[in-house]
């Protein structure tokens, strides 16, 4: 239900209510189209719902359309249909839902032919979590005419539609999913959500191979809205065929776009040490050991995925791979403070690198502060720090570095930044107490 309620959140909040403008985009021609009807001229009779209906369709909910009707000459003060679109969507901005539904009960029962006034009341039983309400009048607007309405309707009926294939496929009916989606891509090709939502119902009928063209033709027409879900099925479609590499970077660029999701995250570690890049992936797991909270249950899982990269490490002699079993070699030294021992490792692992992962950096300023080399580690924080400026764990330790000079305004500033991004981050709260 919550990606219904982001799509329509969207959608709705805008003047013209589920009329925004297509995203624009590339339109991949290699998926097999779908036709749909469109809907009949503002002022003709609306055609039955059998020819354009899947199976089953439930009949329109409120006041039946009749041929003819039109709306009230007379409406009373403030509820014309463009007055009413207006009152709806502040509403909505304004998170006023209760006072949403009232306005959007009251167009739909002064214009109840108009499909946008069905969209609308259904937007709103949507943002309210009200699934069961909403399909019905869903499925009673795509009979309707607009004969009030001056956006584009095909726009609207691609995001009808579109909310149509969510509630099918959030309550796992990917049969009735993809008749929906396939019409919500059909009258909106550039709307990529109906894409990815495609590829999702097809993945979830047992369709890899269609699911794969389809996740890849949503990424084409529009990546920036792709979301966590969606990276997971790119990922997963990308191993199906054997592409372990695909997998990796698309795992990447989700973790880039969303890093504090702790699931993209070891989903990644996992990609990683099917790419047979086992010491990145144990630089992935040993950070997301510096974001989770003490008490979260992926420790053991994470814990465990250590155990084993290192039992696979030692497995491998004499010949592992030198980054990996040097970076085991540092944990050892470091978790039992033998810091001298520590720092010429984590040099070597960095300069093996080459820089370019983050958590060997951190634990090298780490090292460096830990021997007393201030000025060394300064450097190397500061520089992460501006690489990753939302990294907390990388923060907290420039904060540490600070309180331990004396630099409290300077320490001070750095907790309050990362405090905006994540104030329960265990190395953080560490600081703090242990400097308080």
């Amino acid at each position: 239900m919550r990606g219904i309620e982001t799509l329509l959140c969207c959608a709705l909040a805008v003047g013209a209510v589920w009329g925004s403008a297509p995203v624009s985009g590339q339109i991949p021609t290699t998926r097999p189209r779908t036709t749909t009807q469109s809907p009949p001229p503002a002022g003709s009779a609306p055609k039955s719902s059998a020819a354009s209906e899947p199976d089953g369709a439930a009949k329109p909910d409120g006041p039946a359309a009749r041929p003819g009707q039109t709306p009230p000459r007379d409406a009373p003060a403030g509820s014309t249909f463009v007055e009413l679109q207006g009152q709806i969507a502040d509403a909505i901005r304004q998170g006023q839902l209760g006072r949403a539904l009232t306005l959007a009960e009251r167009q739909r029962t002064l214009y109840p032919n108009e499909m946008k006034a069905s969209a609308d009341l259904a937007g709103v039983y949507l943002l309210r979590g009200d699934a069961a309400r909403a399909e019905p009048v869903l499925r009673a607007a795509i009979t309707q005419k607009n004969a009030l309405y001056s956006g584009n309707v095909q726009s609207l009926l691609g995001e009808i539609y579109t909310s149509l294939g969510q509630i099918a496929l959030d309550s796992r009916r990917p049969t009735d999913a993809i008749s929906f989606l396939l019409r919500a891509v059909d009258n909106a090709p550039t709307a990529s959500r109906a894409r990815y939502l495609l590829a999702a119902a097809l993945d979830m009928s047992g369709d890899p191979e269609r699911a794969s063209r389809e996740i890849r033709a949503a990424f084409d027409v529009d990546s920036a809205s792709a979301r966590p879900a969606d990276y997971r099925l790119l990922a997963r479609t990308a191993r199906a065929t054997g592409d372990a590499k695909a997998a990796v970077t698309s795992l990447f660029q989700a973790t880039a776009r969303f890093p504090m999701d702790v699931s993209l995250r070891m989903d990644y570690a996992a990609s990683l040490v099917d790419a047979k890049q086992p010491t990145r992936a144990l630089f992935e797991l040993l950070y997301l050991k510096s974001v989770l909270r003490a008490d979260a249950p992926q420790h053991s899982e994470i814990d465990g995925r250590i155990e084993k990269l290192r039992a696979e490490a030692e497995a491998s002699k004499p010949e592992p791979e030198p980054q990996l079993e040097a970076m085991f070699s540092y944990l050892a030294d470091a978790e039992s403070e033998q810091h001298d021992s520590a720092l010429p490792t984590i040099q070597d692992v960095v300069a093996m690198d080459e820089g370019s992962s983050v958590v060997p950096l951190l634990l090298l300023g780490r090292s460096l502060k830990a021997t007393g080399r201030f000025g060394e580690a300064e450097r190397v924080l500061l520089a992460l720090a501006e690489r990753e400026p939302q990294s907390v764990p990388i923060l907290a330790e420039l904060a540490d570095l600070y309180y331990a000079e004396g630099r409290l305004e300077g320490a001070r500033r750095v907790v309050d930044r990362a405090e905006k991004v994540d104030p329960q981050n265990p190395r953080l709260v560490a600081v703090t107490t242990y400097w308080k």
